[in-house]
Parts: C-alpha cells; sequence; structure tokens
C-alpha cells in the first residue's frame, strides 16, 4: 500500500505511526477514472450542501414540510444526488449503479429509504418492502453480501418507546402492534435463513435498544446454528455496546452458535441527548465521544479474538480503523478475501478508501440508500444533518475532489 506521496505504507508498523489518511488519498486517478470533469464540480457542489449544518437544515425544514402536504417538486427531487449518493426509486433501477461498483469488485448493501409510519398501512408496506429487497438479494448473490433490517420501518416509534419504557402502561391495541413487530422480525429473519442470506439487525434508538437486542438473540438462537446469519449492530460510541458484544460472544459459545456483528462509529449522542431532553425521557447512559476510536478498537480486537464465534462487519469510514483492522487480519494470518472480516462504507463519501480496500481484495460493499425521490433525499439530509462525523466526511471527499481536478489540470 502507498500513500499519496507513493510512499510505502507496511501495515506491520503500529497503526498511530501511519498517516491516517494515506488510505483515503491513495489513487485519486483511479478512484474518480469514470466521472467527468463535469461530474467532479457537481459532486464538488453537493458535498458542500452535505457538509454544511446550516444548509442542511435548512433542506431538512422544507423537505419535511413538503412529505406531510404529500408534495414533490423538480426542484425538491434533485436528480444530482441519485448520481453519487443515493439508488433509484426500486432495486431493479438500481442495477446499474450496482453493475459500475461490482467493475471495481464492490458489493452493495440497499438500504430502504423510509422513515417508518404511524399508520398500520405504512408500516405493512414498509414489511413488504424489505420482504422484496431479501428476494431481490437472493437473485442478485453477486453484488449483495449483506441486507439490512430496519426495526424503525416495522413499529410505530412512540408504541415501540413505551414498550421499553412502561411495559405496563400500553394498551391492548398497542400490545397487538408490538406483537405484529415481533413476527414481522422474526418472519424476516426466517426469510433471511430460508434464502441463505446475512441480515443486519439495524441500531435502533437508545431506549428501544435492549429490546431489539433481546430479539436478536431469539433468533441467532433460532438461525444461527451453522453460520451466522443474523448480525448485530453494535453503536461504538456507546461504552454499554462494548458489554454487549462480550454478550454476544458468550451466548454463542453457551449455545454452540455462530454470531455476526456490524461494528458502526456512527456518532447520533447529541441527537439523542437532545431528544430525550425535549420529552423528558433518561438520558442515554454511558456515552464517551471522546472514546470512540478507542471502543471502535477495543471491540475489534475482541472479534479477532474470538474469530472461531464471531464475524465482523465494520462500517467505518476511518483510514486510521481501516487500517488497524488491516493489520490485525496480518497478525491473525486472515487474509483479505476471508468472509469473516467485511467493511462497509455509505454512498458516495469515502470512496477512495472503499476502493482502496476493494484494489487490496477486501470485501467492502457500499451502503445503498434507495426509494422514492422525496423520501431518499429527506433521509439523506437528515443523516448527514444529525451526525458530525458524516459531514466530515463530506469534506475530506470534497478535498480528495479537488485534489484530482487539480491533478487532471497538471496533465493537460
Amino acid at each position: 500500500m502507498k500513500d499519496s506521496s507513493g510512499n510505502s505504507l507496511s501495515l506491520s508498523e503500529p497503526p498511530q505511526q501511519q498517516s491516517s489518511n494515506s488510505l483515503l488519498y491513495t489513487d485519486t486517478e483511479y478512484t474518480y477514472e469514470d466521472e467527468s470533469n463535469s461530474d467532479l464540480r457537481k459532486k464538488r457542489r453537493l458535498l458542500g450542501v452535505l457538509s454544511s449544518r446550516g444548509r442542511l437544515a435548512f433542506r431538512r425544514s422544507v423537505f419535511s414540510s413538503f412529505r406531510k402536504l404529500n408534495l414533490v417538486s423538480n426542484w425538491l427531487t434533485d436528480s444530482a444526488y441519485h448520481d453519487f449518493f443515493l439508488g433509484e426509486e426500486n432495486l431493479d433501477e438500481s442495477l446499474t449503479q450496482m453493475g459500475w461498483l461490482k467493475d471495481k469488485d464492490v458489493t452493495v448493501i440497499p438500504d430502504f429509504s423510509h422513515e417508518g409510519g404511524k399508520e398500520e398501512n405504512d408500516i405493512v408496506s414498509a414489511y413488504r418492502e424489505t420482504y422484496r429487497s431479501f428476494e431481490f438479494a437472493s437473485e442478485h448473490r453477486n453484488l449483495i453480501p449483506f441486507v439490512l433490517l430496519k426495526t424503525k420501518l416495522l413499529v410505530d416509534d412512540a408504541t415501540f418507546i413505551k414498550y421499553a419504557t412502561q411495559p405496563k402502561a400500553l394498551s391492548e391495541e398497542e400490545r397487538e402492534e408490538v406483537e405484529r413487530f415481533h413476527n414481522r422480525f422474526i418472519s424476516l429473519c426466517r426469510l433471511a435463513y430460508d434464502l441463505d442470506l446475512s441480515v443486519v439487525i439495524d441500531a435502533d434508538h437508545y431506549l428501544c435498544q435492549p429490546i431489539v437486542d433481546k430479539y436478536t438473540d431469539e433468533v441467532m438462537m433460532l438461525f444461527n446454528k451453522h453460520k451466522p446469519v443474523v448480525f448485530a449492530t453494535l453503536d461504538c460510541y456507546r461504552e454499554d455496546r462494548v458489554k454487549r458484544l462480550k454478550e454476544i460472544r458468550d451466548f454463542a459459545e453457551k449455545h454452540d452458535l455462530y454470531a455476526g456483528v456490524a461494528l458502526s462509529e456512527g456518532l447520533y449522542s447529541e441527537e439523542e441527548k437532545a431528544f430525550a431532553l425535549k420529552n423528558g425521557y433518561p438520558l442515554l447512559p454511558d456515552v464517551k465521544p471522546n472514546r470512540g476510536d478507542a471502543l471502535f478498537r477495543e471491540s475489534c480486537q475482541y472479534v479477532f479474538q474470538h474469530l472461531d464465534r464471531l464475524s465482523l462487519l465494520s462500517i467505518t469510514h476511518q483510514p486510521s480503523h481501516c487500517l488497524y483492522l488491516l493489520d490485525l487480519m496480518t497478525q491473525n494470518e486472515i487474509e483479505e478475501e476471508d468472509s469473516k472480516v467485511s467493511f462497509a462504507q455509505i454512498m458516495g463519501v469515502a470512496d477512495g478508501l472503499t476502493f482502496a480496500l476493494s484494489r487490496r481484495g477486501c470485501n467492502v460493499s457500499k451502503i445503498l440508500p434507495y426509494g422514492k425521490p422525496i423520501e431518499s433525499l429527506y433521509l439523506l439530509f437528515e443523516r448527514f444533518y444529525s451526525n458530525k462525523t458524516c459531514r466530515q466526511l463530506a469534506l475530506l471527499e470534497k478535498k480528495s475532489i479537488r485534489k484530482e481536478i487539480a491533478r487532471r489540470r497538471r496533465e493537460c
């Protein structure tokens, strides 16, 4: 591996001695070889929006109003975002993007863009689309290594929080809704098992996460007897997730299972704190934003100590984290293409990192949001508005594009 100056990087060196951006900016020529100068300038403009919380706040507010009124305009649903950050309205229409990524040895994790609904019809619609995405993945195994189960889509948020915090206060109707959610959760995991897919259970709101953890253990017990079908997502900014990781491993050992874990570096603690204060809920415990890197590395190290029971999907956009994982793979004599270790980044950012990993032969995917344009764009803006890490990634991607434009000018 070489850094942006052409100097070799040794994975035998301690990660802290390596440049954290060296993997990200390795080869902008290869990263952007399929994009014209016009494409790069367009993407740089969009990244300027995604890196600015103020500009995101405006778009988020406008989109929220239009969604409530069920209004759509061409100005709102700017197709340029779909060129770089989003899939199309459905997975069939997104095959072109998947094929382009596959040409670079990058696969896709489909992410249905829907905020969830309060009405049963919305929830049923989201369940059916999730079901269809699993069937689609089974028909395109070479393109899709993981499917995503987002619990937020399958139950009313207020009902689920009430169930997590005041279960005895549930009405009979609310109890029936929670039971329907539980049944849908199990049925989707069973479908993944029947279709021989790996399903990632997305992290939920911190108040609801203990319930999701309980349900995840239940489906692991049912479907992870021979291979890691079900993957639990652990947000590494939470101190208690290290404990949860160890519990998963112990649970797998006790019941002779093979568990999957998706380690995410996402940082929503400030947003969750604001939500808790606004609604009078208890604050999220054990949040250590400044220890996020250390917690991520501690979790990765623990997984590598227990690869006999655990498989890893690393959802990280930081080059230093990827270098650390590659170093662990070298130390443990794990080949880059080993299915026990995979990487993922969201579509449109950290592209240089994604393609550098793919060129090394690693299993790496892009998380590809798809769905109705107004929903996809609203949730894209929401993700970057709520997550400081995403905004920083947009700035890094913008810097990478600027570097490639300068390189092309020098060669003219």
